[in-house]
Parts: structure tokens; C-alpha cells; sequence
């Protein structure tokens, strides 16, 4: 979405390291260590204008490998029992992403929530008490809601206004992850138009 709005953008995941969509090297881990993180993020090059985005997987906030790294903007996408071979239990596995806005958020920053997750309410009423602007979707009653509408459509509602657009879905888990990167940019200050 940001490349398509005429933004520079690098991100670094699951799927590798990439600059401007296209992919420059494949990563070992999600998160990886803090200095290829910053590697990835400040590489020398002219005109370094260009809007960093992460996967922070638990294992990466655990282990600490986002430590002083500048986070504008934070997402939680859910909590599964993915990854309770490392966690232990679901509590320990929510804490730790819970740590990314408690923790690791800019003061200033902004945290996209998805409202499906049990206990969100808690992380929400923590920053709020830090005056930290909150995005929310997932439900009907979040600031943005997506759901399918026909076989290639959907239907998006942004606050108070309503769009209906073509779109191919495959999975409810896809327009959660439409939910969160729209609301990420509308946090980046892109318009909704």
C-alpha cells in the first residue's frame, strides 16, 4: 500500500528483506538480530526517506532484538497457540507482544489493536493511561472493519464513511491483515481516499 501511494518503503519479515517490493536478500529469522535490524533499517544510501516496517515476532521481543530501535507505530495482528513451546502458557505468549507497546512503543507513538484478541482491553486502558493514540479493527464497532461482501468484493467501513471495493479474498485471515495495514496507514497519516 505505501509503495502505491508513491512512498520509499523497506520491510523485513518472514518472507526476507525487501526495498521498494523488491526483495534483496532472504532473512534467518522474523525478527532478526538487533544489527541486522538496523542494517536493514538505516543502510547507507542517498535520500534515506524511506519508512521502515518489521515483523516484531514474540521470539524477537523476548530475546530482545528490537531493543532501542525507534517503533512509531505498533501492530498486533493476534495471539495463537503458536508458540507455546517457547511461552509456556498463553498469559507469558500475550505478555510478551503486550511488551511491544509497553515497552518498546515511541512515547509518542501509535498502536494499531485488534479488538478480536482476548484481554485486549487491558494493553488498550495501558495506553491510554500514556496518552498513546489507538487505532483499532477487527469488529463492527472498531475504527476500521472489513468483511466480505460477494465472491470479489468487500466491504470496508473507515470510522464513520463506507466503501465497497473489488477485492479477491481467499480467508477471513486476510482481511484481518487488510484491517491492520489500513489502519497502520491511515496512522502514517495517508488519506482514506
Amino acid at each position: 500500500i505505501l509503495f502505491n501511494c508513491k512512498k520509499k518503503v523497506k520491510s523485513v519479515g518472514t518472507l526476507g528483506f525487501y526495498k521498494n517490493l523488491k526483495k534483496i536478500c532472504e532473512t534467518n529469522l522474523t525478527t532478526p538480530e538487533i544489527e541486522d535490524l538496523y542494517k536493514f533499517a538505516f543502510s547507507s544510501s542517498k535520500n534515506n526517506n524511506f519508512d521502515f516496517v518489521f515483523e516484531a515476532s514474540s521470539h524477537g521481543i523476548a530475546k530482545k532484538r528490537i531493543n532501542g530501535l525507534p517503533i512509531n507505530i505498533a501492530a498486533i495482528t493476534n495471539i495463537t497457540h503458536d508458540h507455546l513451546d517457547f511461552h509456556k502458557t498463553i498469559n507469558n505468549y500475550r505478555n510478551t507482544k503486550f511488551k511491544l507497546f509497553s515497552k518498546y512503543l515511541s512515547k509518542n507513538g501509535k498502536a494499531i489493536i485488534n479488538d478480536k484478541i482476548i484481554k485486549i482491553k487491558n494493553l488498550k486502558i495501558l495506553l491510554l493511561k500514556k496518552n498513546i493514540e489507538i487505532i483499532s479493527y477487527g469488529k463492527k464497532s472498531s475504527d476500521i472493519f472489513c468483511e466480505i461482501y460477494k465472491k470479489e468484493k468487500i466491504k470496508i467501513k473507515i470510522y464513520k464513511n463506507k466503501y465497497l471495493i473489488n477485492f479477491k479474498v481467499f480467508s477471513k485471515f486476510e482481511i484481518e491483515n487488510l484491517s491492520c495495514a489500513i489502519s497502520c496507514c491511515l496512522s502514517l497519516g495517508l488519506s482514506e481516499k
